[in-house]
């Protein structure tokens, strides 16, 4: 007998103890804090991952933006340009991109193109690299003394650090007129 009183006693003591812990935790401020920083933990953490992918993603766009302008410009310099420099040229990409390994993800293309008189560019030659590939080159016609723009576009995946941003595509055209008139190509 004695052995069920206790027992119905103890599950009556262990309800009233839950609801005398809530309702105490209800009534005491004293671990509010701890349950306002745990909240607001999360929250700042999330802004700092959201803060540290958003500026690396400004920093890859801008890298981007810089290579692409820099092989224009190279192209652009010289009355001509060989195999030999644009091999040179492509692979100082990965240092002009650091610190970002772009290795598998980034293609680059220069382009010498012809201004027509019906206003249409037609290609005079043509430099493309990936990491995955040697370089092509594509040389459909000698450079004739008209007007010529040299064209670089480079294309590179953004990987994000913290996974905030999702992957995205950046690309960036630069397009410089030469400094001498026309740019042949040498093969």
């Amino acid at each position: 007998m004695k052995s069920r009183e206790f027992r119905s006693r103890s599950r009556t003591s262990r309800s009233e103890h839950r609801n005398g812990l809530l309702a105490r935790f209800a009534r005491e401020g004293t671990g509010s804090a701890t349950a306002e920083f745990a909240i607001s933990a999360v929250v700042l953490a999330g802004l700092i991952a959201g803060a540290v992918d958003l500026a690396r993603y400004v920093l890859f766009h801008q890298r981007v933006y810089h290579a692409a302008n820099y092989l224009a410009d190279l192209g652009s310099r010289d009355e001509a340009v060989s195999r030999s420099e644009m091999d040179a040229v492509f692979r100082t990409l990965p240092v002009e991109m650091a610190p970002f390994d772009i290795l598998s993800t980034v293609s680059a293309e220069v382009s010498g193109l012809v201004d027509q008189q019906d206003g249409a560019p037609e290609l005079a030659w043509k430099a493309s690299w990936s990491p995955a590939q040697a370089p092509t080159y594509q040389v459909p016609r000698p450079a004739p003394d008209e007007d010529m723009l040299v064209s670089a576009r480079v294309v590179a995946r953004f990987e994000p650090l913290m996974g905030v941003l999702g992957t995205t595509t950046v690309s960036h055209s630069a397009v410089y007129r030469p400094r001498f008139g026309t740019v042949d190509f040498i093969q």
